[in-house]
């Protein structure tokens, strides 16, 4: 309709009761407008031969005054299938308050429960639903929701939205013929994953009406299968009930008119150790189904060991891409405030390197630190062997250890509110119920308590208490980030890899110059300065590395002296030239490079700079 939604956004009161009296005639005549039910479909190319239409995924575009109304639709439909709980617990797609973050932690800890005992196994199938929204047969949508008790108006309207919905392909400024939609459901409409949620609501009862047994989460409760909108995978203990269950999932979807690509659809022998074994084939509508030992569900891989080092690899390699489409956009963008780099990183972060970490990371934590690292070394051009408490005490950054432990308290916080028949909360209880069980491969109430035990919160563990955490949230944080920062104070200091930094370090806070307004080369070379190695000291500018020794003559002087730092900077002859037009205030009192590379103002900073600048350019014109 070409109307933005801003203008929407926008409109007066008149306008607004305008809007309403329209929805409202639409409502009582049952009767939707042809160009309402309009959709622009734009094709947008994914890979492979451009004449293939399977290698193409549609963008629908729909009026905003159609959205409007659907999400009318949607409001009434979803209070009404929540409050007869229409919708089961294993479905957590589209749902309020739920999200992958809670289908990961579900499986994850099922998974773990189940590896408890002694040689078992879990036989995760993921399904890959072939056009799962774009298949949902609209008779048997409308039967399921009459069914349910939903008919009367509500049904007579959707049922003319639907049949007067219809698609045209756009194409620069061509577009196809109309096309009719005759079944799936809309794309690009807010009611479409609920209306979808609806049509598959029986599935977790399939499997136990036909006494298909899932892994025990209390006396009453057996976890078969989860879901997260389209994406279901199903849990079994063996070969011949994961093959019983194939069986069942492909009844089920002859009835309901849905298809399994199988060549999509995987199977995962979870195990504590040791080879699997030789099994039979799975098999699925006569074809036989892949069996893998990692997956990547909802963004997360799954090893078959139940724990999480490959998703940490993931995850770290995902940060080290993103790390260098960063530092061009700095290269590019010309940016001198250090906070700016920062912020970047830390948005970095939190969409590549800790997505749902608060459920996989709190073992890995030092191997997701890598990532931080990694990027702060490649910023300020520090040698990969600079220790790691240095770098986040050169720059005034904490462990990801800290954002880890913040993200846990959250989800903390969010399980112990939900109720006991969420999926996620049942699944937290028998963790926590086998918190000293040391057979399950990976425990989060174990590694959430140990974290608490570490900073003597001890008792707001034992209390199982969101008002506690609440209660207590910022005394939480502050004192782990302080126990962060006194390991790397301790680090530093029993550290032999430097034998100044310790006395010019501010141990636990930014180093006052990264608050200067300087170009990065100043703050890079000053970093590398202070953090330099005692063994093998070195410095990089302009893309060229300059090599130190503490054990060769200097190059320079001839004077047999050893080619260190501290000789580089305050005592080479050579360089006195440049000493004396840089640095000799600096050094009047104590020629000491602790007392040089205290930097206490932006001048001192540009000095040194112009210093080293000047005799690397020296010394590399007469080395060659």
């Amino acid at each position: 309709d070409n109307v933005p939604n801003e203008c929407l956004k926008c409109l007066n009161k008149d306008w607004l009761r305008a809007l309403l009296n329209i929805l409202n005639s639409v409502w009582r005549n049952e009767s939707v407008p042809q160009k309402w039910a309009q959709i622009k479909l734009k094709l947008i190319h994914k890979k492979g031969s451009l004449t293939d239409p399977n290698n193409y995924r549609g963008i629908s575009i729909l009026n905003g005054i159609t959205k409007i109304f659907t999400g009318i639709l949607y409001n009434r439909l979803l209070i009404w299938v929540e409050e007869r709980k229409i919708i089961p617990n294993e479905q957590m797609g589209f749902r309020k308050g739920m999200g992958c973050r809670d289908c990961v932690f579900s499986l994850a800890s099922a998974i773990n429960l189940q590896l408890r005992h002694k040689r078992a196994k879990v036989f995760g199938i993921f399904v890959d639903f072939a056009r799962a929204f774009d298949s949902v047969n609209h008779e048997l949508l409308w039967k399921k929701l009459y069914s349910l008790g939903i008919g009367g108006k509500f049904l007579r309207v959707l049922i003319n939205l639907y049949g007067a919905a219809n698609f045209i392909i756009s194409e620069g400024n061509n577009f196809s013929d109309s096309i009719p939609v005759t079944e799936g459901v809309l794309q690009g409409d807010i009611l479409s994953p609920l209306l979808f949620s609806v049509f598959i609501y029986e599935i977790a009862d399939h499997f136990a009406i036909n006494n298909a047994p899932g892994i025990s989460l209390t006396p009453n409760k057996e976890l078969v299968c989860l879901l997260y909108a389209d994406d279901l995978v199903v849990l079994s203990s063996s070969w011949l009930d994961a093959q019983r269950k194939l069986n069942l999932l492909f009844d089920y979807c002859e009835k309901n008119c849905l298809k399994v690509n199988t060549d999509k659809t995987f199977i995962v022998p979870f195990r504590k150790g040791g080879k699997l074994g030789k099994i039979n084939q799975f098999v699925y509508c006569n074809k036989t189904i892949t069996v893998v030992n990692k997956f990547t569900y909802l963004g997360v891989p799954l090893s078959s060991s139940g724990k999480f080092r490959e998703a940490s690899k993931h995850f770290v390699s995902k940060c080290a891409s993103g790390k260098s489409a960063v530092l061009k956009i700095l290269r590019n963008c010309k940016s001198d405030t250090w906070d700016t780099k920062c912020k970047l990183f830390d948005s970095l972060a939190e969409s590549l390197l800790l997505y749902a970490s608060e459920v996989w990371g709190p073992g890995y934590t030092d191997l997701l630190e890598r990532g931080q690292l990694s990027f702060f070394k490649s910023l300020l051009h520090l040698p990969f062997n600079t220790p790691s408490s240095y770098v986040r005490s050169g720059t005034g950054r904490i462990h990801v250890k800290f954002r880890i432990f913040k993200r846990m308290i959250g989800w903390w916080n969010k399980l112990l509110l939900m109720t006991n028949e969420q999926i996620p909360k049942l699944c937290y209880n028998k963790l926590f119920q086998f918190i000293d069980n040391k057979n399950i491969p990976y425990n989060w109430c174990a590694f959430m308590s140990q974290y608490l035990a570490m900073i003597g919160a001890q008792d707001v563990w034992d209390n199982q208490d969101p008002e506690s955490i609440s209660r207590n949230y910022n005394r939480l944080l502050e004192t782990f980030k302080n126990s962060l920062i006194s390991n790397d104070i301790e680090a530093v200091t029993d550290s032999s890899f430097n034998v100044y930094y310790r006395n010019i370090s501010a141990l636990g806070k930014m180093e006052p110059y990264f608050g200067f307004t300087v170009h990065m080369n100043e703050l890079r070379i000053v970093s590398q300065l202070r953090l330099a190695s005692k063994k093998t000291p070195s410095l990089f500018l302009n893309g060229k590395k300059y090599l130190f020794s503490s054990s060769d003559p200097c190059q320079l002087c001839k004077s047999g002296e050893i080619d260190t730092l501290d000789h580089f900077l305050i005592y080479c002859p050579t360089l006195e030239t440049f000493r004396e037009k840089y640095l000799a205030c600096y050094l009047l009192h104590q020629n000491t490079i602790v007392n040089l590379l205290a930097i206490d103002s932006e001048m001192k900073l540009n000095n040194i700079f112009m210093f080293v600048s000047n005799c690397l350019k020296l010394r590399r014109i007469i080395n060659e």
